[in-house]
């Protein structure tokens, strides 16, 4: 049975098996052309060397090839990957800014009350993405210590855009 293993554990060894990968790729094309060379110099002394030479040659070079498929595959999962890290840290804030908004509602009942069933609307939702769910509606959240920094935000952006 396979590890569990974290995003960034799977990002960390997705990029030492492409810094692996490329050292390897590095290690054919120096071999392809020394390989190369040989056969050039043998070609009229001693013809069936060179031809198995270059025989090899294009087993390498079809190594190669293979190797940097796989490379760009890698670097696809590489990149879907580092997606998913940041969608968890934006759904992770994303519940935060709700929670803060449904807190400072609560904290702070002054909106008009069209303007409330609105906002409570928005607060009280359930966002599911990729099998993640945020939910605030069903449940006495606690406010987050996230949640209060992101309301102290929003209180100086406040004061600043009233300033000016």
């Amino acid at each position: 049975m396979a590890k569990k293993k974290s995003l960034a554990e799977l990002l960390a060894d997705i990029r030492v098996a492409r810094l692996r990968l490329k050292q390897r790729e590095n290690l054919l094309e120096k071999r392809i052309k020394e390989y190369e060379v040989l056969s050039m110099r043998n070609f009229g002394r001693y013809t069936i060397l060179s031809q198995q030479i270059l025989k090899e040659t294009e087993q390498l070079e079809e190594l190669k090839s293979k190797l940097e498929v796989m490379d760009i595959l890698l670097e696809m999962l590489e990149l879907k990957v580092e997606t998913a890290i940041q969608v968890g840290l934006i759904m992770n804030s994303l519940r935060d800014t709700m929670i803060a908004v449904k807190e400072f509602k609560r904290l702070n009942p002054v909106l008009p009350p069209e303007l409330n069933l609105l906002i409570d609307e928005i607060a009280d939702v359930a966002i599911e993405v990729k099998g993640e769910t945020i939910e605030t509606k069903k449940q006495n959240i606690n406010i987050t210590p996230e949640a209060e920094s992101i309301i102290e935000q929003a209180q100086k952006l406040a004061k600043e855009r009233l300033a000016s």
